[in-house]
């Protein structure tokens, strides 16, 4: 009786034990699902991730190539212009004396500009009689230059309305002093004009009668 009784006490104990392990499977087997769900859950995060990385990263690059394109439009434009620029340039015309300048004393010493009257002579003239030209003012605004004297250079700067620039490419073509301006023909004057960009400068500003001006003024000090 003893031995049976033990008997179905170590059964009752085997099955318990069985049952405990069944139960401890279950536990373990819902344990790894919940383990194999996490992963798949952290790998469909991660395929996010990469697929946001990828088009965050895509639209950066279309971002920069597009800031470059713009970058590279403006430079080639900048370039055309400055092509365009060197290829016709644009010189301003000097803008008018007004007429308060021009009837304004001439100080002492600045030449005098064309057209300017020095002398008032009374002339009794009748109704429709023509008043004759003063051979006075003909005969002082002429000066006979001698070709033969050497060739000192001048003061050009000295000339109203001849820039730095202008004097300097005078100079480049072997003219440095007054009486070479005042010699110059009208073709030599146009040629220089066409060549410089500088329409109609020398008729504008009187160069080479203030040119005379100043050789007059010179042969007076001396």
């Amino acid at each position: 009786i003893e031995a049976n009784n033990g008997k179905v006490e170590l059964t009752n104990l085997l099955d318990d034990v069985n049952v405990q392990m069944q139960k401890d499977i279950v536990k373990n087997e819902e344990h790894l699902e919940k383990i194999q769900n996490a992963q798949e859950v952290l790998e469909e995060v991660n395929m996010q991730k990469n697929e946001q990385m990828e088009y965050f990263d895509a639209i950066q690059d279309n971002d920069r190539q597009e800031v470059e394109e713009q970058i590279g439009e403006y430079e080639q434009q900048i370039e055309e212009e400055r092509i365009e620029e060197i290829q016709t340039p644009n010189v301003e015309t000097p803008e008018p004396v007004s007429a308060d300048i021009i009837s304004a004393p001439i100080p002492i010493g600045e030449p005098t500009p064309i057209g300017a009257v020095q002398r008032v002579t009374n002339q009794n003239i009748g109704v429709g009689v023509l008043p004759a030209p003063a051979e006075t003012l003909v005969e002082a605004e002429e000066t006979i230059i001698d070709d033969d004297a050497p060739i000192t250079a001048d003061n050009l700067s000295m000339i109203r309305g001849m820039d730095p620039y202008t004097i300097q490419r005078l100079k480049e073509k072997g003219i440095i002093s007054y009486s070479q301006i005042v010699r110059l023909k009208p073709n030599d004057v146009s040629a220089i004009e066409e060549e410089f960009d500088i329409p109609g400068c020398f008729n504008r500003f009187s160069w080479q009668y203030q040119a005379q001006q100043l050789i007059d003024e010179e042969e007076e000090s001396t």
